[in-house]
């Protein structure tokens, strides 16, 4: 059995530790307490997460022409809209039966993905939701939760100095926090 000082059972512990405090974006939500399972990465395929990241950085335009060969495969999540943001739009796409969440942001280079988490599958959390919290009245995250549920299961706030989507732990209370199925993007 091994010992308290066996630097496998340590490294071994570290490995879940830093799993279960870091996002699915790989973006490490700051002022974490103890680890939380809320933020464990949804499932996907490591080579298909792998093959999202690296549309970061790519142009918007693959997102809006989706002809490009590029974007072959993918389409719009049929009942979720864009959400327009502070920070970027957030537009949810499917891939083979993977769902995605891409943010894209516009800056004096154009627009470009920014940012790429993994969604729920459909048994999980089936309705996306644009939220706000921060009293601007305007959508500063967005989350998930099951049809006639209002407990949600995901939540992501829109970081707008890094321009990505943190996963965060869902509040507990709604009160301070408004959110809605966002109205359809042209």
């Amino acid at each position: 059995m091994p010992g308290m000082h066996d630097p496998t059972l340590f490294l071994s512990a570290l490995a879940l530790l830093v799993m279960l405090t870091v996002s699915p974006s790989g973006h490490a939500e700051q002022g974490s307490a103890a680890p939380d399972t809320s933020l464990l990465p949804f499932p996907v395929d490591p080579s298909t997460m792998a093959h999202m990241r690296g549309y970061v950085g790519q142009s918007c335009d693959l997102l809006t022409a989706p002809q490009s060969d590029a974007w072959t495969g993918f389409s719009p999540i049929k009942g979720f809209s864009a959400v327009v943001a502070q920070g970027g739009t957030v537009r949810p796409m499917m891939r083979d039966q993977s769902r995605f969440a891409f943010l894209t942001t516009a800056s004096e280079g154009g627009c470009r993905i920014s940012d790429v988490v993994v969604l729920p599958d459909p048994g999980t959390a089936n309705v996306f939701e644009q939220c706000e919290a921060s009293g601007s009245g305007s959508p500063d995250s967005i989350a998930m939760r099951q049809i006639g549920e209002r407990k949600l299961v995901a939540y992501w706030t829109v970081d707008t100095l890094k321009h990505v989507l943190v996963r965060r732990r869902p509040p507990e209370s709604r009160e301070k926090l408004h959110c809605r199925e966002p109205d359809p993007v042209g």
